[in-house]
């Protein structure tokens, strides 16, 4: 990032390991994530779950490893959505029904197709267009899909392809100038019978995150 910028959109797209991403490339399922330029390959905080990362990210504090609150939704301090909302800036998080970590500044949608990924998308364009600086779009999907088939099977791979046309289809309505994250909680790794995460090992721990200015 270049200077200061006054709008951001930070994409987190659930279960979105380093590895996840680079086999989503090899497969051309990414074009509109990749577009923004090549990833920094980064570590999530451990352990390798979603509220434990949700909060690090909102919060930039590190899990209290002696606390073991691991999946407690309560942030460990202010959040960067009340930090700006209190400094006349907007703030807000768009969500499904099932936010990772509280926040006051929540757009909730629920779903009315199968998933909530393309009510989100409308939510956050429309927080967009309002005046948001900062909008944080949660997508979920590719986190349920990648345990119910595991992160490599079809299903895996098409939610993957489907968020990254959600992520095309905001990047679309952004003003020029606006800065554009993607970054995820945690990855992923293949088990017996879907997928799973939350331990040390690479596919776990290490995520991309793609910083881009439009």
């Amino acid at each position: 990032i270049n200077g200061r910028v006054d709008r951001v959109v930070l994409i987190y797209v659930g279960a979105l390991g380093y590895y996840r991403y680079q086999d989503g490339q090899a497969n051309g399922l990414v074009a509109n994530m990749s577009s923004l330029g090549e990833p920094t390959k980064a570590t999530c905080v451990f352990p390798s779950i979603t509220q434990n990362n949700a909060k690090a990210m909102v919060t930039g504090l590190a899990p209290n490893l002696s606390k073991g609150d691991f999946r407690s939704y309560e942030p460990a301090g202010k959040t960067i959505v009340d930090i700006l909302n209190e400094n006349g800036m907007y703030a807000v998080w768009v969500e499904g029904t099932s936010p990772p970590v509280n926040i006051t500044s929540t757009v909730s949608r629920s779903d009315a197709n199968g998933t909530p990924d393309d009510e989100v998308t409308d939510a956050a364009i429309w927080e967009y267009r309002t005046g948001a600086n900062l909008t944080i779009v949660h997508f979920k999907s590719t986190d349920l899909e990648m345990h119910d088939h595991g992160p490599y099977s079809p299903e895996g791979r098409s939610s993957l392809h489907t968020i990254d046309s959600y992520v095309g289809k905001i990047m679309g309505v952004l003003d020029r100038g606006t800065v554009v994250i993607i970054y995820s909680d945690h990855g992923c790794h293949t088990v017996e019978n879907g997928g799973n995460h939350g331990t040390l090992i690479p596919d776990d721990m290490y995520i991309p995150i793609i910083v881009g200015t439009m």
